[in-house]
């Protein structure tokens, strides 16, 4: 019985040191993972925050476009104006 309880002690014992070697060779593994995930993050931050700055500046560009229509549309009424307008007034 102290034969078999010697074993268990002496596994427990290269247990112990199996799991300690295993948390050292564990570490540094996790502290990659954690800071790609932190990268990962990081740069879905700046994607959406890009995403939103594209958003407005192509809803920026459609108002500059509509108001450029809108302006081409008071041109064309104002030449229209003009050429229907007589020209030879006499300002004496």
């Amino acid at each position: 019985m102290r034969v078999l309880q010697a074993e268990v002690g002496t596994i427990n014992n290269e247990l112990e040191e199996l799991k300690e070697q295993w948390e050292e060779f564990k570490k540094p593994i996790n502290e990659e993972i954690v800071l790609a995930k932190q990268e990962i993050s990081d740069k879905r931050v700046e994607y959406r925050y890009k995403q939103e700055k594209i958003k407005n500046l192509k809803q920026e560009f459609k108002g500059v476009v509509q108001e450029i229509e809108h302006k081409k549309k008071i041109l064309e009424f104002m030449q229209e104006e003009w050429n229907t307008m007589p020209k030879d007034v006499n300002r004496n």
